[in-house]
């Protein structure tokens, strides 16, 4: 398992963000992560 530093760029919803990932070696990421073990109605009727 790896560990990677990370940095909030929005709240979705009460489950789900937008993360800035630096993966190491000058490569970042932008991905929306669901966080595991919370379970949170949706916004939009889903």
């Amino acid at each position: 398992m790896y560990t990677y530093r990370a940095k909030l760029d929005r709240v979705v919803d009460g489950d789900t963000v937008d993360l800035f990932v630096d993966l190491g070696f000058n490569i970042c990421i932008k991905d929306r992560f669901r966080l595991l073990g919370i379970d949170t109605p949706e916004l939009r009727g889903g």
